[in-house]
């Protein structure tokens, strides 16, 4: 994994944890996580 000077996750390293998790999670926490997975998608 590849942190970025922000100290978040690089995006694909985000998004791999994401994918990897929602596997092992009930649903309601997969959806949760598919919406963290996702908040790139909301920035212009």
């Amino acid at each position: 994994m590849q942190w970025q000077n922000n100290g978040e996750l690089a995006r694909n390293d985000l998004f791999e944890l994401v994918r990897t998790l929602r596997d092992v999670e009930s649903p309601h926490h997969s959806n949760e996580l598919w919406r963290l997975g996702t908040k790139y998608d909301d920035i212009s």
